[in-house]
């Protein structure tokens, strides 16, 4: 008579492994990021390596809509300013074209990963306050345009009528007097000079290689997403602050 054979039950997994499979996963997925259906977070040795890796800040979780979210590697995760550069690059390859807010909505999802897609409202608001993206109106419909587009309409003599780097000096003097304080917020600089954020990146870093300005990190976690959006990027790393050590040459 056969005897029957006892099933082998797989070997649970140690925390460990889970968390080495869980980032294995992930940098497979690259910048698209996973689900958690597809990182086995149902199981509770997945679900509890996991959570260690939200609390170490090796894994980020995004919510993309209001079901769906996706984890990935804090080295891949997507900043506004990211969002906000690679939009603005490709709304001003598209000269003379209107849009509506929806159509550049569209057309931003098709060039951002699905990571990437929870800044695109907020940094089309930006395109449009900054004047990146002017509005047209036509009949009861506005439609915006790229800035880029205009600017070859304006002359050099009036696009320089007041020196970029002047500007930006008077402003941070003004700043400077009214709080009392050397270290002003990029993006109070950014308000108060009125030059592009673009150009004022550029010009900060310049300066800071130059050695005339110093900039500073501040508290990243306690900043709002408006002076997040003002900081300058040396080496990957985001600074808040500026302060001019004399007047700009």
């Amino acid at each position: 008579m056969a005897t029957a054979t006892k099933s082998r039950k797989k070997p649970i997994p140690t925390i460990e492994q889970c968390k080495t499979e869980i980032i294995d996963r992930l940098t497979s997925a690259d910048g698209e990021g996973l689900l958690g259906s597809k990182l086995s977070l149902r199981q509770r040795h997945y679900k509890q390596a996991m959570e260690e890796l939200l609390g170490a800040g090796e894994v980020v979780v995004l919510n993309v809509t209001k079901k769906t979210r996706i984890y990935l590697l804090s080295k891949f995760a997507p900043s506004l300013e990211d969002v906000y550069n690679k939009i603005d690059s490709k709304l001003s390859e598209k000269t003379g074209i209107l849009f509506t807010q929806r159509e550049m909505k569209s057309l931003c999802l098709k060039c951002c990963s699905k990571p990437e897609s929870i800044y695109i409202s907020e940094a089309i608001r930006y395109l449009i306050g900054e004047n990146r993206m002017i509005p047209v109106k036509r009949r009861n419909s506005t439609y915006y345009l790229h800035s880029a587009y205009l600017k070859q309409f304006i002359s050099v003599g009036e696009r320089s009528a007041i020196p970029q780097k002047e500007r930006v000096f008077e402003a941070y003097q003004r700043l400077s007097r009214q709080s009392g304080w050397q270290d002003i917020w990029l993006s109070d600089l950014y308000r108060e000079s009125g030059v592009e954020i673009g150009g004022l990146k550029s010009l900060l870093k310049e300066e800071s290689h130059m050695g005339r300005v110093v900039l500073s990190r501040g508290d990243w976690s306690l900043a709002s997403d408006e002076e997040r959006m003002a900081a300058v990027y040396i080496d990957g790393e985001p600074f808040l602050f500026v302060r001019f050590k004399g007047r700009v040459e």
